[in-house]
């Protein structure tokens, strides 16, 4: 199984939306769930067009997550809200100093 890595950003979206949730156990149990299908390779979602990034979208949630695999971990890079800005976390996947 691979491991799960945020990237800061990430991070903080998923706090900021457990906080913001009105039923905050439900929701980490569905983003826990989809994060332990993705690392054990039951779940695979199709790419972002033009990134190495895949969209993992959830029909009881208005959050997607935005994450990159290689063979060592899954990268989330972040945790969507499907009504805000599309595509706002590409800049993200920039090679960081």
């Amino acid at each position: 199984m691979k491991t799960i890595r945020f990237f800061p950003e990430a991070q903080a979206e998923y706090d900021d939306a457990l906080v913001a949730s009105p039923d905050a156990g439900e929701f980490q149990r569905v983003i826990d769930k989809a994060l332990q299908d993705i690392t054990t390779g039951l779940m695979t979602h199709p790419r972002v067009r033009k990134t190495p990034a895949r969209l993992c979208g959830f029909s009881t949630l208005p959050y997607s997550i935005v994450y990159i695999e290689t063979d060592a971990e899954i990268g989330v890079v972040a945790l969507q809200h499907n009504r805000r800005r599309p595509n706002y976390w590409k800049s993200r996947l920039r090679p960081r100093p």
